[in-house]
């Protein structure tokens, strides 16, 4: 991972994000580019700059000494406009490895039907996305991954290994096959660990080879169970892949990745487009 993307709307809870992407910039040696689009009316880029500044220097980081914080390797770029296409615009232009944002905040009846700033970019930009939703007392202990054989769950899986190898790795995957049939489901337990270790294992330069997953099998819908083995397993980050659809056909309301991203209570990391 060599260069990160921060997007940040400046409102009360982005200091998280923001903590999120300092940590992880720093972890893995990473430029990172903290990114804000301002309303034309609103204060001018110059004021913008220095309150991202303020936040950088006063950023409380945890795990990571004193010593270290010298190397974190930044840049602020503030622009006016529209943010959708201005960070689709700085995508395009940095090719950053990670995009790191905040939840959206949206709440009224338009942001449900038409999606969030956060379903729109996830809808807009084909780079992975981590939306941060918890202040971070720690680099990622736990991950769970969303897996189910595709092109996307092994892009999830590989981005979640890399940007957390220290942390416990968790694989859930969802089945139509009948929940009170032990057998069938411990023949897709072991057919599932063995294809997830055949990917860790193919990583190059062995980076992923050691890491021994752990592998749960659920039964029903995949969007419930999800959110369900999510809410008894806590992780402090959820991993998924998305379709090779475009647009914000990807995210229609109900589908799993839009479910999962408006309602897992931790971190969530979408893995990047599928071209």
């Amino acid at each position: 991972m060599k260069r990160i993307l921060y997007a940040t709307d400046l409102d009360a809870h982005s200091d998280r994000a923001l903590h999120r992407a300092m940590m992880l910039s720093i972890k893995h040696d990473a430029e990172l580019l903290i990114f804000h689009v301002t309303d034309p009316r609103a204060a001018k880029t110059t004021v913008r700059v220095s309150e991202l500044e303020e936040q950088i220097q006063k950023s409380q980081l945890p795990d990571i000494p004193a010593t270290k914080r010298g190397a974190l390797r930044h840049q602020i770029k503030v622009v006016s406009g529209d943010p959708i296409p201005e960070l689709v615009a700085a995508v395009d232009s940095f090719h950053p490895d990670l995009v790191i944002m905040g939840p959206s905040r949206e709440l009224t009846p338009m942001a449900v039907f038409y999606g969030t700033t956060a379903d729109k970019a996830v809808a807009r930009i084909s780079s992975p996305i981590l939306v941060v939703k918890n202040r971070p007392y720690a680099q990622y202990d736990k991950s769970l991954v969303a897996f189910d054989h595709t092109l996307g769950s092994r892009a999830a899986l590989e981005l979640a290994a890399g940007l957390a190898p220290d942390a416990e790795l968790l694989i859930a995957s969802v089945t139509g096959a009948d929940g009170d049939c032990s057998k069938e489901l411990n023949n897709i337990n072991d057919m599932v660990s063995g294809h997830v270790r055949e990917i860790l294992k193919g990583v190059p330069d062995g980076k992923l080879q050691d890491i021994e997953p752990q592998v749960t099998i659920r039964s029903g819908n995949a969007g419930d169970e999800l959110l369900n083995c999510a809410a008894q397993i806590k992780p402090d980050l959820l991993a998924f892949g998305r379709s090779q659809k475009t647009g914000l056909k990807s995210l229609v309301p109900g589908s799993t990745a839009n479910l999962l991203l408006g309602h897992a209570a931790c971190d969530v990391l979408i893995a990047g487009r599928i071209e």
